[in-house]
């Protein structure tokens, strides 16, 4: 790593230290961390790397879902690894899937035996712009197969319609 690379990952460190102090354990996946500033450093961070290296971090999935929780206040499950859903908005459990900029179909594969009733997608542009959809799984076209393939132009998001239920 030349030390171009080092001063830009700097901030990162930084935040990371009041995020979480020496000696402490990695924080729950519930705890009460400024999301607001971690959602704006992580996508700091995709831009940033992508700028350096010409590659993408593999973070847009947990990002995707930091993002999700944020926006539509789905309280993520404390077990990252829970199959069938990632968490759940009132009642119903749901399931987040993110486009990331490397994407070149604005598309994502959800597994039909997964345990949802709701799907909220994330879009991360090439430009890291981000915003989310939130679809009810019985909107999601019959089709053949194990996955559902959602593309983000086809669906409105139902998230007035949710949320005012």
């Amino acid at each position: 790593m030349n030390q171009e690379s080092l001063l830009a990952v700097a901030p990162v460190v930084e935040v990371e230290r009041k995020i979480r102090p020496r000696g402490s354990e990695a924080p729950k996946r519930s705890a009460s961390l400024p999301k607001t500033k971690l959602l704006k450093l992580l996508l700091w961070l995709g831009r940033t790397c992508h700028q350096l290296t010409g590659r993408h971090v593999l973070l847009y999935g947990f990002l995707g879902e930091l993002y999700a929780a944020r926006k539509f206040r789905i309280e993520l499950h404390k077990d990252p690894h829970r199959e069938g859903s990632d968490g759940r908005l009132g009642n119903q459990l749901v399931e987040i899937k993110t486009i990331a900029p490397r994407d070149e179909k604005r598309k994502v594969r959800v597994k039909k035996t997964g345990n949802f009733g709701l799907l909220a997608i994330v879009s991360i542009d090439a430009d890291f712009k981000i915003e989310a959809k939130l679809i009810r799984r019985r909107s999601l076209r019959k089709s053949a197969g194990n996955h559902f393939s959602v593309y983000w132009d086809d669906f409105p998001s139902d998230y007035d319609e949710i949320a005012g239920s």
